[in-house]
């Protein structure tokens, strides 16, 4: 049975699967991106596939942080993050490759987590510790590209939420 066939949908699943499209829109343009300019295609299909899913967990990663700081009331935000959590572990599925994607996904949300809790002079070190923390997560060198994608997937992230969280009010 399908996921929609288990569940009517609410407004915030409408909310939290249009945020999980901006993300892999997000990742699938990044990805391309990195393919036409800076030659990734080079890499393994495997290298590929780690590369992507490291580039999911940290968009799951930014879309979080963003509905827990954002100014609507936390009934609101509790709900979406409900969703979006619902969602995405929906689309990676139950089987054991869905389990490790989802466990992978919930150790990042500490990893990043950190880095906000560590960061001393603000936005900077943060988008610079989710940089790096991306490139040793993905096993890829510390490429420009992959580091400028940091801020770009950060703050669209935070663009996509206020936008969602805009439509209701």
């Amino acid at each position: 049975m399908s996921w929609w066939k288990k569940k009517k949908l609410v407004p915030n699943d409408h909310r939290a699967l249009a945020l999980l499209r901006f993300a892999g829109d997000f990742v699938t343009d990044a990805i391309r991106d990195m393919d036409t300019h800076h030659g990734i295609q080079q890499q393994s299909e495997a290298e590929r596939m780690r590369l992507t899913s490291e580039l999911m967990h940290f968009c799951f990663f930014a879309l979080d942080y963003w509905i827990s700081n954002h100014a609507a009331a936390q009934q609101e935000r509790q709900g979406i993050r409900e969703s979006l959590c619902y969602h995405w572990q929906e689309m990676l599925g139950d089987d054991v490759d869905g389990q490790i994607m989802w466990e992978a996904s919930q150790r990042r949300l500490h990893e990043y987590a950190e880095i906000v809790n560590e960061a001393q002079a603000g936005d900077a070190d943060k988008v610079l510790g989710f940089g790096i923390k991306l490139t040793e997560c993905s096993g890829c060198p510390k490429h420009p590209l992959l580091l400028a994608l940091i801020p770009s997937l950060f703050y669209g992230a935070m663009d996509a939420v206020n936008v969602e969280l805009r439509e209701k009010e």
